[in-house]
């Protein structure tokens, strides 16, 4: 019961903090195994800060798809911006992700979080560790 209460919350805090949100940092830290998010968005009260902090990452993939056109990720100047059009935890993973990619026919990692940045750029992250302003979860991976 305690998982299935985690879960919803993990969810929930996803979707109220983060998403639809204008991501203006992303940092991917190799080293520490981490990967940031940090938010602006328009509420009732006004602009708030969020940030999204994977932990115990041990997999990371990032893809575009050729046939969407606009700004591309890898093509933002400081002043576009980056929304953050998905976000999501799946617990139980994603199962195998069709990569489509030149030598590689699936990725077959257990990614457990999801988000897309303007609709086109897709992160798929196995991650252990979430915290999300200050909130911590902690034994996300399930065996």
């Amino acid at each position: 019961m305690a998982r299935v209460h985690m879960i919803e919350e993990i969810q929930r805090l996803l979707f109220t903090e983060a998403e639809f949100g204008r991501v203006f940092d992303i940092q991917i830290d190799f080293l520490k195994e981490t990967v940031r998010l940090d938010i602006l968005s328009i509420n009732n009260v006004g602009i708030e800060q969020s940030r999204v902090l994977f932990e115990q990452v041990l997999s990371l993939y990032m893809c575009q798809f050729d046939e969407i056109e606009g700004i591309r990720l890898n093509e933002f100047n400081n002043t576009d911006d980056a929304l953050l059009s998905e976000i999501s935890y799946h617990p139980y993973g994603f199962g195998k992700i069709n990569a489509n990619l030149k030598g590689i026919k699936e990725i077959s990692s257990n990614t457990n979080f999801y988000f897309q940045l303007n609709n086109k750029d897709y992160f798929f992250l196995e991650a252990n560790r979430l915290v999300i302003n200050n909130k911590v979860f902690n034994n996300l991976l399930v065996p």
